[in-house]
């Protein structure tokens, strides 16, 4: 597997017989898809560095909100809208049965049959608690999946920074994303506005340049309510419409 400018041979999470996922934790929620359903796929895929899945599979993600995260539960007054839709899944980061309630509605979303062949994850986690539970009951579970943790050297990408492993997963993937799909033109800037605002560079060398993380939306309005008398608590609009016309 070919990531950055080095050749780092074949990643051992790859030798799977049967699904290949991709799991990305967030502090709000996570995300499900389904690499490929073979290993010589997806090592096809994947290799040269090369994330280039069809649409229609990219597009089939299975998605749940952490039930600390969401706004319905988080506020004690009933709000207009809510971080979920009406049919996503809520998950509790600390009970122990969430992996099963994810492998279950993961298969249900892609249409696959609960089966007993080994499955591997690949896990790019931000949030500490959902990943320690993920680990632990997985291997429990189901003892014959393999799952991997990305780490930020999986990447074998120069991080211009001063603690190169305290850069999250997402931000790195999504900088090293953004400049392969320019076809690693640079320098280029990439804007995530999630849980936290995240903005972040790539330096006109193709190097990781970092960045600065902001409070998100659903943040700053519950800081600004926190932090003032008279200010009421606001809720996150789903959509820029609903939100108050700017002068």
């Amino acid at each position: 597997l070919a990531l950055g400018n080095v050749d780092v041979g074949p990643h051992p999470w790859l030798n799977s017989t049967s699904n290949v996922w991709v799991v990305d934790i967030g502090n709000s929620g996570i995300k499900v898809t389904l690499a490929h359903s073979t290993y010589s796929a997806a090592h096809a895929i994947l290799q040269h560095g090369q994330l280039q899945w069809s649409t229609a599979q990219v597009q089939r993600i299975w998605q749940a909100t952490w039930k600390h995260a969401d706004l319905d539960s988080a506020t004690h007054n009933k709000t207009k809208v809510s971080l979920r839709s009406a049919n996503e899944c809520i998950l509790d980061v600390d009970d122990p049965t969430w992996p099963t309630q994810m492998i279950d509605g993961v298969h249900a979303t892609f249409g696959l049959a609960p089966n007993t062949a080994p499955d591997a994850w690949l896990v790019s986690s931000v949030q500490r608690r959902a990943w320690q539970n993920w680990s632990t009951q997985l291997q429990l579970l189901r003892p014959q999946d393999k799952t991997t943790k990305f780490e930020n050297h999986d990447l074998a990408w120069t991080l211009k920074v001063d603690y190169p492993d305290r850069v999250g997963t997402d931000r790195a993937l999504a900088a090293w994303a953004a400049w392969n799909l320019l076809a690693r033109r640079a320098p280029l800037v990439v804007i995530q506005a999630g849980t936290a605002i995240t903005v972040d560079a790539v330096d006109e060398e193709g190097a990781y340049a970092g960045g600065a993380i902001l409070p998100g939306l659903r943040l700053t309005l519950n800081a600004l309510a926190g932090g003032t008398d008279l200010l009421p608590h606001l809720t996150a609009a789903d959509s820029p419409a609903e939100l108050p016309s700017l002068p």
